[in-house]
């Protein structure tokens, strides 16, 4: 697939069959992420977490629909969840680190589209995440 039909399919997908992508598929949209453009050349203000663990996807998906206060699932059955942090100095240069992190967030969309599997940019778990950082320690991610 071209890159620019990529581009103009790629839509938000809230509906998944649950089945894991192949660790190839994974690689290769992890590979797009670090290759993304990076302000001032500062990758290691950024880390990607890779969640594939179905409890850990269970209790984040359980925080968020608490937070939000809704019942139908907020990862929308999808098998894994992946987690694009960046270091934050509270100055204005933090706009930059959110440019950093939403650049890898739509590469590795549109090769998910190229390569034919449904993702989506979840906001409302990554807010949960932050709002509840207790449901969390004290616990290691599979």
């Amino acid at each position: 697939m071209k890159t620019i039909d990529a581009i103009i399919n790629r839509k938000s997908v809230r509906t998944y069959t649950g089945e894991m992508i192949s660790d190839n598929d994974l690689n290769q949209i992890l590979t797009t992420a670090y290759a993304s453009p990076v302000s001032m050349g500062k990758y290691d203000s950024l880390s990607l977490t890779v969640i594939t663990s179905q409890d850990w996807l269970q209790r984040l998906d359980q925080n968020a629909q608490q937070i939000f206060n809704v019942s139908q699932s907020m990862l929308y059955g999808a098998p894994l969840f992946i987690i694009v942090s960046t270091k934050l100095q509270e100055t204005p240069a933090d706009k930059a680190a959110y440019s950093n992190a939403a650049t890898i967030i739509e590469n590795m969309n549109i090769e998910a589209v190229a390569l034919g599997i449904g993702a989506c940019h979840i906001w409302g778990v990554h807010y949960s995440l932050k709002s509840k950082q207790s449901a969390y320690k004290g616990n290691e991610a599979a």
